[in-house]
């Protein structure tokens, strides 16, 4: 998929982890009750902003969300700790789900950057955020 090697050019440390990554997010996609996955997706088309809408697809979804932003897990732990839920490990380190938000993301360690990164709230941000 060119558009995760893209996400990920500035930081090639990361593309060893890319596949177990997204498994697990669209895993966890797919399982997602229907009505919290309709309520995120609502949030992505809120205020007329133009993305996949509300008919995506978990892959469509992961495909269009998908990033690695410079941020460190400690920040993002920091801040939403309280919705954090451990959906699997890579690495020997936890990938996250912040329930209610519809966040993922995973890195290599606390206070390493970037991470990888997906929300099905996209291209809005989580709420809170």
């Amino acid at each position: 998929m060119p558009q995760i090697e893209n996400a990920i050019a500035h930081d090639l440390s990361l593309a060893p982890f890319l596949d177990e990554f997204r498994a697990f997010v669209l895993g966890h996609m797919k399982r997602m009750p229907s009505l919290e996955w309709t309520r995120l997706r609502v949030l992505s088309v809120m205020g007329g902003t133009a993305g996949s809408g509300l008919t995506a697809s978990p892959e469509e979804v992961l495909r269009t969300s998908f990033g690695s932003p410079d941020l460190r897990m400690s920040d993002v732990m920091n801040a939403f700790e309280d919705y954090a839920e451990v959906i699997g490990t890579i690495n020997n380190t936890p990938v996250y789900y912040f329930s209610g938000l519809g966040y993922y993301a995973w890195g290599l360690s606390p206070e390493s950057s970037p991470i990888l990164d997906a929300s099905i709230t996209h291209p809005n941000s989580p709420p809170g955020w």
